[in-house]
């Protein structure tokens, strides 16, 4: 666990490089265009610097060899920002490994606790049983699911330009929600072309593939867990439209303003015998702003 927070702390300082390095880029790239004051004798040199990177000036000598070295630059920049890119993807994959081991962990738990009331004499039908599972499949979904959903955004041309970005996302992880736990199960090869999408001849990466895997993995544990249990558990999703939450088994979905009013159940509740033991994630809008008017 502490080794997961280390690698978490780590990305923030990787990503502020990363931003620092694209601003570079734009500099020098403006500068190779000829977007060069028409005096070079009064230009300005704008310099960013990122965490072990080198200044670069946007205001490089005129002429050919100002020029080539302008291009020898820019160069050394745009590798700079590819090895950065290459250890945020390690990072995420590293993480992602991490939550899987804890939903492991969890699932052991329940196993173990569930153990222990059954030497006690009680039935694997209580808490004990259900409350390591509610939690398994919340973290399901607001990671491992999240972050497919991420990695699909990822493969859309333009989607960083989308207005409703978090909306669109919300709406993959819902699909991901059916397709491999209320519908499921699904296999890797399901999931994987859910992830290419209208791209049926492309390819996963490494980190697509890592995360295909882990996330099939739990959720095929998550429901041989449940089918394990005596009573019935019920994904709940009856959430009114348009309304506001009204804060009984109900939670806005992590991008959503909380007092928002209900658009769409991206996760429905986990309810065992009428008690709520992880409520509905929700999207929700502020009033006037959603689809139909909401």
């Amino acid at each position: 666990m502490i080794r997961f927070i280390r690698r978490i702390a780590g990305v923030e300082p990787l990503a502020r490089e990363v931003f620092q390095l694209r601003r570079q880029l734009a500099a020098l790239q403006s500068r190779s265009a000829g977007g060069a004051p028409a005096d070079p004798g009064t230009a300005q040199p704008v310099a960013v610097r990122g965490p072990g990177v080198p200044a670069v000036s946007a205001s490089a000598p005129g002429g050919e060899a100002g020029q080539d070295d302008l291009r020898s630059e820019l160069a050394g920049v745009r590798a700079e920002l590819a090895g950065v890119r290459a250890e945020l993807a390690g990072v995420r994959g590293e993480n992602g490994q991490l939550r899987s081991r804890v939903a492991e962990q969890a699932t052991d738990l329940a196993n173990l606790r569930a153990a222990q009331a059954a030497l006690a004499g009680a039935p694997r039908t209580d808490a004990l049983t259900h409350e390591p599972l509610a939690e398994m499949y919340h973290a399901l979904v607001t990671q491992q699911l999240t972050e497919l959903a991420r990695l699909r955004l990822r493969r859309t041309p333009g989607a960083d330009q989308l207005p409703d970005r978090g909306r669109v996302q919300a709406r993959m992880v819902r699909d991901l929600v059916r397709l491999l736990i209320t519908s499921g199960p699904a296999d890797e090869d399901d999931v994987a072309a859910w992830l290419v999408g209208d791209q049926p001849a492309a390819r996963l990466d490494a980190l697509e593939q890592q995360t295909v895997a882990g996330t099939c993995g739990q959720a095929r544990r998550l429901l041989a867990e449940l089918a394990h249990s005596r009573q019935q558990v019920r994904f709940v999703d009856e959430v009114p439209r348009g309304e506001p939450l009204d804060g009984n088994g109900q939670l806005p979905w992590r991008t959503c303003p909380p007092d928002g009013l209900a658009e769409f159940v991206v996760a429905p509740g986990y309810l065992v015998d009428g008690r709520t033991y992880a409520p509905a994630l929700v999207h929700t809008v502020a009033a006037g702003t959603g689809q139909d008017g909401l």
